[in-house]
């Protein structure tokens, strides 16, 4: 896999960037216009203006599963003189895919945050917020929500079988793998709130936009859903994470 198919061709656009700068942040795709509102949120100026910040969006989570890239970049190019941070989507990764990302990145000096929920879209399923961007009663928006994330459990099941699969030694038979995993999957998808932060947080919005319209309500996006955020709103993850870059810039 070569350097520049595995970040995209915005590579080259950001190199003189990152060599000037206080912190390279690599994010999944258009990660960083989410994480720069969240950001006006909680008042992370720096982060917003991404002063002092390099930010590489990356392709995907499955393909850092090959650190290459990061590897030379943090030992060849910038030699341990600027320090390089990664924000990747859990997706239906178990916890130990998860530390086994987390413990080969910061080997090679990379520092991750792996997001808790599948994506940085599950963090903005608010009805709250959801509701004063639609203008729509939070009430019928939390039934709504509901009722959109409730489409995805098929294939949330088919998912965690993937991930259970992966981390089962190979002696173990794929009755045995299903039974696991099937167990795993009823557990979670029976606590609504585990449903919220386990399910395609982009599918969620997009379904939940499709029933708001039906109904004569506005579409919400994710900059309006953050928009009429609370600043108390905005999950401790969210704000911890987002601070912790702008720290380091400061």
């Amino acid at each position: 896999m070569g350097l520049s198919d595995a970040l995209g061709s915005a590579f080259n656009l950001r190199l003189a960037k990152a060599l000037r700068a206080k912190v390279v942040l690599f994010v999944e795709g258009e990660d960083m216009e989410v994480i720069r509102a969240l950001g006006r949120r909680v008042g992370a100026e720096r982060v917003v203006r991404e002063a002092g910040i390099a930010v590489i969006p990356l392709i995907g989570f499955d393909r850092w599963e090959h650190i290459e890239p990061f590897q030379w970049m943090a030992a060849n190019l910038l030699d341990g003189a600027v320090p390089v941070h990664v924000f990747l989507d859990r997706d239906y990764k178990l916890n130990e895919e998860v530390d086994a990302v987390e413990q080969r990145l910061r080997a090679i000096g990379v520092m991750p945050h792996i997001w808790a929920r599948k994506e940085l879209e599950n963090y903005l399923l608010i009805p709250s917020a959801i509701a004063r961007a639609s203008g729509t009663d939070e009430t019928e928006v939390a039934g709504l929500l509901e009722e959109a994330i409730s489409t995805q459990e098929t294939d949330y099941r088919a998912n965690v079988y993937g991930s259970h699969r992966r981390c089962a030694p190979r002696r173990v038979d794929d009755t045995t793998v299903h039974r696991d995993a099937s167990a795993f999957a009823s557990a979670v998808w029976a606590d609504p709130q585990q449903r919220v932060q386990r399910c395609g947080g982009k599918r969620a919005l997009s379904d939940l936009n499709r029933l708001l319209q039906a109904l004569g309500h506005k579409a919400v996006t994710p900059r309006r859903v953050i928009g009429r955020m609370r600043a108390s709103e905005v999950p401790a993850e969210i704000r911890g994470e987002i601070l912790r870059i702008d720290a380091l810039v400061s």
